[in-house]
């Protein structure tokens, strides 16, 4: 029973933590900033300070962090799944919750993990071994 609780456990803070590591603000920061870049070297190509090169550049710039996006907003909608199975709620309000930076989850009871020679007693090879 306590090892079934301690996976679960286990299981729901790396969900958690892959979930609130959130790379997709980072690359929506990146797109905007990419945006401005290319406005930018568009006002600069009408007159004439950069090249086509410069401006094709920028474009790529924004097309490749434009790219990237569905795949951080999947893993993350994935993230969020697992932990709606994990704590048995329904995926829209555990969604609603980590996209508006809530609090960390609370498993319920008592998370005590136990002493440190409780897990090496704990080991099937080493209770095997005595």
């Amino acid at each position: 029973m306590g090892t079934a609780r301690l996976a679960w456990i286990a299981e729901l803070i790396d969900a958690d933590s892959d979930a609130r590591y959130d790379p997709l603000a980072l690359t929506r920061q990146t797109v905007s900033s990419r945006e401005e870049t290319v406005r930018i070297t568009r006002e600069q190509r009408e007159f004439g300070v950069v090249s086509e090169f410069d401006m094709a550049q920028a474009e790529a710039l924004l097309a490749a962090a434009r790219a990237e996006l569905p795949g951080y907003e999947a893993q993350f909608d994935a993230q969020v799944f697992a932990i709606a199975t994990l704590l048995n709620q329904p995926a829209s309000s555990v969604q609603a919750q980590m996209r508006r930076g809530s609090r960390q989850p609370r498993s319920p009871g008592s998370s005590r993990a136990g002493l440190p020679a409780d897990l090496l007693r704990n080991r099937p090879d080493l209770r095997s071994a005595e």
